[in-house]
C-alpha cells in the first residue's frame, strides 16, 4: 500500500534521475536547482504496475523540464545580445562564452579552448570515474586496465626506475653515440629497422606512417596506406611547408623554446653534459625541421585553380620534377612496394616485414606524401646515422615517458588519456555500458532519414556540375548509422599476480606490446575490426556500397547533444554533422583518398567544374581574412569551410521537411523552443549551430578587441560560424538581415 506521498522522498528521487539522466552534462554550465516534486496532496491507495507507470511518467516530465531549463538559461548565459546578428553572429551566439567558461574554471586565462575540447575533458573525466568508481571494482580489479593507471598515478617521472628502464630501451634499439657505456656501433645501425622495431613493439609511426583505410571492401585483404608521420616534436601549427616559409623569413626565435626543452629532456633522460645536450638538441630540431618543410602538403596546399602547380588529381600520372626525379601522383591507385623500394631508394619492404612479419607482411599499399618521402631519401643519402638515431631515440622516449614538468593536478588526467590510449576496447566497453541509449540510437536513425532525403533532393536541384550517372549514384547510395564496435577480449584478463603496486615501467611494456600486437593483426588483415576510439567523436567510413556515420557516445551528451531537446537543436548539431560527412564523403578529397573500387571517378571535366565552385569559396575566405581575393592556400580550412557552408543548409532544410511532416497541434511542435527564450524554432535551430561550435584563442593583439579595426577580429573560429551562415537564404531571412549585409552576402558559394 503506498499512502501519501512524502515530499522529501520524491524529491531525493528526482535528484538522483537528474543526476542519472544529466550526467553528460558539461561542467561549464551551472545547474538550476533540482526539478519541484509534484504536488505533496497526491494520493495512491492501491500499488499496481499503472500506478507506478504514471508516477515514472510524472517524474520523466518533470527531469525533461528542468533540463530543457537548464539549457535555455545556459543558451541565454553565451548570448551577447548587445552584438547585432547580421554583422557578427559569432560574436552575438559566442560572445560570452569564453567568459562563462572563465567563471566556472573550465578553462585558465590565456588558454585556446573550444566546445569540442570541453566535450573530450568531460570524456576524460568520465573515463576517471569509470577507473575508480565502486561500482566497476569487480570487472576491473586484478586487471592490466586498473593496475597500469594506478601505477602510472604513482610513477616518479625521474626516479631510478625510469633512467634503469630508459637504458635498456636504448641499448635494445642499438644505443646512441655520445651516451655514457653505449654499445652504439654506427656501422651496424639500420634506422629503418629501427622504426619497423618501434612500430611492431609500440605502434608509434616514426618517420614512416602504416596505417589501414577505414573504407574498405567486406571481404578480401585490406590494402593498408604509407604516408608521412602523422606526429612529431614541433607541434603541428610549426612543422608544415607553410610554417618552414614561415620561419625562415621571421628567423628561429619561435623554435628557441622548444629547443631548449629538448635539451633538458636530453640532460634528464640520458644524462648529458650542457654541451653535448646543448648541441645534440639542436640537431634534433634541425634534422625534423628538413622534414616539416615538405610536410602536410597534401592538406595544407591548394592554389587557387590555374595558377601554378595546380594538379588535376585524378586517376592519371602528373609528373613535378622534384630533385629532378619526375614523380606520380598517386592517391587511391595501389602500388607494390618493390617499386617504391626503387623509385625513392628507401627500404620501405624492409620496414614493412619488421613490422608484421615477412610471411604475413603486404606486398601492396596505397602510397601518399611523394615530396616528403623523396626528401626523406635525400637526407638518408646524406649518411646521417647519428642524427636518425637521435632523433629516432628522442621521438620514441617522448611519446612512452612520462611528461617531466606534468604538475601533481594533471597527473590523474594524463593516465586517464595514456590508459585511454593503450585499452580503447576496455574502457570503451564499459563506457558504452554506461552511457548506451537505443532511443538515442533510433533518435540518429531518425534524423539521418531526414538529411538523406533532403541531400539527394539538394544534389539533383543543386549539383548540375556533376554527370547525371553520378548524381544518380549518390543519391541511391546506402547510409546508416552505427555504434562503435569494442572488443574488451584480452584488455580485461584478469591476472591473480596483478596488483596496483606494481612497477609503472615493469607494466608498461607489456601494456604497449598488447596493444601493439592487436594493431598489427589489423596491419595484417588478420581481423577486419578496427579498433575503435572514444576520442573519436565521429567516422565516417564504408564496407562495399553502404556507407557508415558511427558517432561515439561521448559526443552524444551535453552540451552538443541530449535526447531531450528540441528537434530545431538536433538538426543543427548532429543533423549538421551527418550532412557535413555525407559532402566530405562525396568530395574531390574525400574520392582521392578513399579506395579506388569503392568512389565514383572523377573525369577532368568535373574535376574544372568543381575547381570553379572551390574558387568561390576561395575568394569569400580570402576576402574575410585577408582582405584580398585568392591568397588563401589551405586545402584543409577550404575543404571544411564548403563542406560546413553546404551541410549547414542541408541540415536546415531536412529540419523544415521534418517541420512539415507534424501535425499542428501536436506534441512534438509544441516542445520546439525553449521556455524564457524569445526566438522562434528556426532562429534557435541557427544559435544552436553557433553554440556548437564555440571556440576562442588569446590574443595580446589590442587591435582586435577594437571596433576601429574590424579585420584584426577576424578569424578561423569567427568564419568557421559566420561562413557557412552567410551562404545559406534561410538565416537572412530568420534574423531579417538586408541583402548585403555581412551575415546576408550578395554572392553566396555552394557546390552540394
Amino acid at each position: 500500500m503506498l499512502h501519501k506521498l512524502d515530499l522529501s522522498c520524491l524529491t531525493i528521487v528526482l535528484l538522483l534521475i537528474c543526476a542519472k539522466l544529466s550526467a553528460g552534462q558539461a561542467v561549464t554550465q551551472k545547474p538550476l536547482p533540482p526539478p519541484p516534486p509534484t504536488s505533496p496532496h497526491s494520493t495512491q491507495t492501491t500499488k499496481s504496475p499503472q500506478n507506478d507507470t504514471q508516477l515514472l511518467e510524472v517524474l520523466r516530465l518533470e527531469q525533461v523540464k528542468w533540463l530543457r531549463r537548464q539549457k535555455a538559461q545556459e543558451m541565454l548565459r553565451y548570448l551577447n545580445t548587445q552584438q547585432l546578428p547580421c554583422k557578427d553572429f559569432y560574436e552575438y551566439g559566442c560572445g560570452n562564452w569564453l567568459k562563462a567558461q572563465l567563471a566556472d574554471q573550465a578553462v585558465q586565462p590565456g588558454e585556446s579552448w573550444s566546445v569540442e575540447d570541453a566535450m573530450e575533458a568531460q570524456l576524460i573525466r568520465q573515463i576517471q570515474n569509470i577507473l575508480t568508481d565502486a561500482e566497476n571494482a569487480a570487472q576491473l580489479n586484478g586487471t592490466m586496465v586498473k593496475s597500469f593507471y594506478c601505477s602510472c598515478l604513482h610513477a616518479e617521472a625521474e626516479s631510478s626506475e625510469q633512467k634503469k628502464y630508459i637504458r635498456t630501451f636504448v641499448e635494445y634499439y642499438g644505443g646512441l653515440p655520445y651516451m655514457r657505456d653505449s654499445t652504439w656501433q654506427e656501422t651496424n645501425y639500420n634506422w629503418t629497422k629501427v622504426i619497423g622495431q618501434l612500430k611492431h613493439r609500440y605502434n608509434l609511426d616514426i618517420l614512416i606512417r602504416f596505417t589501414i583505410p577505414k573504407t574498405r571492401p567486406d571481404r578480401g585483404a585490406t590494402t593498408p596506406i604509407l604516408e608521412e608521420p602523422s606526429r612529431t616534436v614541433l607541434p603541428p601549427h610549426l612543422c608544415n611547408y607553410l610554417a618552414a616559409e614561415q620561419a625562415r623569413e621571421n628567423g628561429d626565435e619561435v623554435f628557441n623554446g622548444i629547443q631548449s626543452e629538448i635539451k633538458d629532456n636530453l640532460m634528464a633522460w640520458l644524462d648529458l653534459g650542457d654541451t653535448d645536450a646543448t648541441r645534440l638538441a639542436g640537431d634534433i630540431q634541425r634534422f625534423e625541421f628538413e622534414l616539416c618543410k615538405y610536410m602536410r602538403k597534401r592538406d595544407l596546399r591548394d592554389l587557387p585553380f590555374g595558377g601554378n602547380e595546380t594538379d588535376w588529381r585524378y586517376n592519371a600520372i602528373v609528373y613535378n620534377t622534384m630533385h629532378g626525379v619526375p614523380q606520380p601522383k598517386i592517391t587511391n591507385q595501389i602500388v607494390p612496394v618493390s617499386i617504391l623500394d626503387s623509385r625513392y631508394g628507401l627500404e620501405f619492404s624492409k620496414f614493412v616485414e619488421v613490422c608484421v612479419g615477412t610471411i604475413n607482411a603486404p606486398r601492396t599499399f596505397y602510397f601518399r606524401d611523394e615530396e616528403y618521402f623523396q626528401h626523406l631519401s635525400t637526407i638518408a643519402k646524406k649518411g646521417l646515422t647519428p642524427s636518425f638515431a637521435y632523433y629516432i631515440m628522442y621521438r620514441a622516449l617522448s611519446e612512452i615517458l612520462i611528461p617531466r614538468n606534468l604538475a601533481a593536478s594533471e597527473r590523474p588526467n594524463y593516465c586517464a588519456r595514456k590508459t585511454l590510449q593503450l585499452f580503447p576496447n576496455a574502457l570503451g566497453d564499459l563506457y558504452q555500458a554506461q552511457y548506451r541509449d537505443d532511443r538515442v540510437l533510433k533518435d540518429l536513425q531518425h534524423i539521418l532519414d531526414y538529411i538523406k532525403k533532403t541531400f539527394a533532393r539538394s544534389i539533383e536541384t543543386n549539383a548540375h556540375w556533376l554527370p547525371e550517372f553520378l548524381r544518380s549514384d549518390i543519391k541511391q547510395r546506402s547510409w546508416s548509422i552505427r555504434e562503435p564496435e569494442f572488443h574488451a577480449g584480452l584488455e580485461m584478463n584478469k591476472n591473480p599476480k596483478m596488483d596496483n603496486n606494481n612497477q609503472f615501467w615493469t607494466l608498461l611494456d607489456a601494456v604497449m606490446l598488447q596493444s601493439a600486437h592487436q594493431h598489427m593483426d589489423e596491419l595484417r588483415s588478420y581481423t577486419t575490426l578496427s579498433r575503435q576510439n572514444l576520442r573519436d567523436f565521429v567516422v565516417t567510413y564504408a564496407i562495399n556500397d553502404e556507407k557508415r556515420i558511427q558517432f561515439s557516445w561521448d559526443l552524444l551528451q551535453a552540451p552538443f547533444y541530449n535526447y531531450n531537446y528540441p528537434m530545431a537543436m538536433k538538426f543543427s548539431s548532429v543533423g549538421f554533422v551527418m550532412a557535413r560527412e555525407m559532402v566530405k564523403y562525396f568530395d574531390q578529397q574525400g574520392w582521392e583518398n578513399s579506395p579506388a573500387p569503392l568512389v565514383n571517378v572523377w573525369n577532368v571535366n568535373t574535376v574544372v567544374k568543381f575547381n570553379h565552385i572551390k574558387e568561390c569559396f576561395r575568394t569569400q575566405a580570402s576576402n574575410y581574412l585577408y582582405n584580398a581575393p585568392q591568397v588563401f592556400r589551405n586545402g584543409t580550412q577550404l575543404r571544411q569551410f564548403l563542406a560546413d557552408s553546404n551541410a549547414v543548409n542541408i541540415a536546415f532544410g531536412a529540419y523544415i521537411n521534418w517541420l512539415e511532416e507534424q501535425p499542428i497541434n501536436g506534441e512534438e511542435l509544441q516542445m520546439e523552443t525553449l521556455p524564457d527564450v524569445d526566438f522562434t524554432n528556426t532562429q534557435l535551430f541557427f544559435i544552436n549551430f553557433a553554440q556548437t561550435r564555440c571556440a576562442a584563442r588569446p590574443t595580446n593583439d589590442k587591435a582586435s578587441k577594437s571596433e576601429h579595426f574590424p579585420m584584426a577580429r577576424h578569424n578561423l573560429e569567427r568564419m568557421s560560424i559566420n561562413g557557412p551562415l552567410w551562404n545559406g537564404y534561410e538565416f537572412g531571412r530568420d534574423f531579417n538581415c538586408r541583402v548585403g549585409a555581412n551575415m546576408n552576402v550578395h554572392d553566396k558559394c555552394s557546390s552540394f
